[in-house]
């Protein structure tokens, strides 16, 4: 019995150490039992901000998110990467990082993000601390600064609960680090490792939960799994994956009873395919004017209830219409 007593102390002290959501930002499922996300990728701001076609690009993209935010009114907003094209920003990224939230604040939105590839290119654009920070000090931001020791900065996790009241989560929210711009490419075995002990901790202490992971470049896994007759949404272009194989959609399934995963960067795609082990693996739309590709904007929401472990995704344009969908 002791053993057993030193044992769950040292699995709640791992979890209180762990990187997790504000108790006063608790999100819930609503009183119908649904729970709505609207995944806002490659959104690209800043990226011509010396030109006259780059502040109207920014207009745009902040047209394409009030819509969906009208339309779909999601219960939180998940940015998966390439807020902004640092690299093309000359004057102070937080600018344009104030540009890219402040649909959600104008309709009291929370929101989390995940850094991508073109977060952080410029250092005069603001490193990814500095991106974070900001980020972080908005009352309805629910990012959160990862552990320290190991590759990237946006590892964490937010837990979900089927009602305000209750005590346990029903689903966990898991957002990793893809590197890119200063950093390669690539989720390291670190975060891997971070990602395995959280996971199991909280199957100890709270069961076996349902989970979402959200990440902005695609693992390797990613290449060859488009086949047209077992998915849904646009095959229109290539998958550009992280720069090493790590069986990252493997480990999330094996550890995190993981449902479904959720990337951008590839702007032509907005596929759902299913992967071993019941995992839905997916694309958002690309929602930002900016960015590389002409293709119709849009935004991939993502609804759960509290009555099935079941995903449903579909993508609400720009114009309103739904597509992509199962």
């Amino acid at each position: 019995k002791r053993m057993q007593h030193h044992f769950a102390c040292v699995i709640l002290f791992a979890l209180a150490l762990a990187p997790k959501e504000n108790e006063s930002k608790k999100l819930c499922f609503n009183s119908n039992g649904k729970f709505k996300i609207a995944q806002f990728a490659d959104l690209h701001f800043g990226e011509g901000e010396n030109t006259t076609w780059g502040p109207q690009q920014d207009a745009n993209s902040t047209r394409v998110m009030e819509n969906v935010l009208k339309w779909e009114q999601p219960d939180v907003v998940i940015y998966t990467g390439d807020q902004i094209t640092g690299n093309n920003v000359n004057d102070n990224g937080t600018a344009y990082w104030g540009q890219v939230v402040e649909p959600c604040v104008q309709t009291d939105t929370q929101w989390a993000i995940v850094f991508g590839n073109h977060d952080d290119l410029s250092v005069s654009s603001g490193t990814r601390k500095e991106l974070l920070k900001f980020d972080t000090s908005y009352p309805l931001s629910l990012s959160k600064f990862g552990p320290d020791g190991i590759h990237g900065l946006t590892n964490y996790y937010l837990t979900l609960y089927n009602n305000c009241n209750a005590q346990n989560p029903s689903w966990i929210l898991y957002f990793l680090d893809s590197g890119g711009g200063t950093y390669p490419e690539l989720v390291y075995d670190d975060q891997i490792d971070w990602f395995k002990n959280v996971s199991s901790e909280i199957k100890h202490i709270y069961g076996s939960i349902p989970s979402l992971t959200f990440l902005h470049i695609p693992s390797t896994e990613y290449e060859n799994l488009y086949q047209q007759s077992l998915c849904f949404g646009m095959d229109d272009d290539d998958v550009s994956p992280q720069i090493n194989p790590n069986q990252l959609l493997t480990v999330l399934t094996a550890f995190g009873n993981t449902k479904a995963v959720f990337v951008g960067h590839d702007h032509g795609n907005d596929w759902c395919c299913p992967f071993a082990g019941g995992l839905m693996v997916c694309y958002g739309r690309h929602t930002g004017y900016g960015g590389y590709g002409d293709w119709a904007r849009g935004s991939r929401i993502i609804e759960l209830s509290t009555d099935t472990l079941s995903v449903k995704t579909y993508v609400r344009m720009e114009d309103g219409s739904i597509i992509d969908g199962n």
